[in-house]
């Protein structure tokens, strides 16, 4: 993968798939003609995305760069992952 894959994939308005949608607000980030919400395997590699330890295929494990709410905070460090403005602690207390 090169540098400007990289940045394609992991910048929030990056274009991962070149379409000129930045990644935040793009419907299908991989360009393959399934929404996301229906894509099972997100950076097309072949692993089903849950049993992908490395969903944006840019050689970092997820846990150590997944951004869910994607704010630019690392979910492993991010007190409200999903960006609800809840503190994740005080959510999980009310499921």
């Amino acid at each position: 993968m090169s540098i400007w894959d990289y940045f394609k994939q992991e910048l929030p308005n990056g274009d991962y798939d070149g379409d000129g949608v930045p990644n935040s607000m793009d419907p299908d980030i991989d360009g393959d003609g399934v929404m996301n919400e229906f894509d099972k395997d997100i950076d097309n590699d072949g692993i089903i995305d849950s049993f992908d330890h490395d969903i944006d295929n840019d050689g970092v494990v997820n846990s150590f760069d997944a951004d869910f709410d994607n704010d630019g905070i690392i979910d492993s460090f991010d007190t409200d992952v999903d960006g609800d403005g809840i503190v994740d602690f005080i959510s999980s207390l009310f499921g």
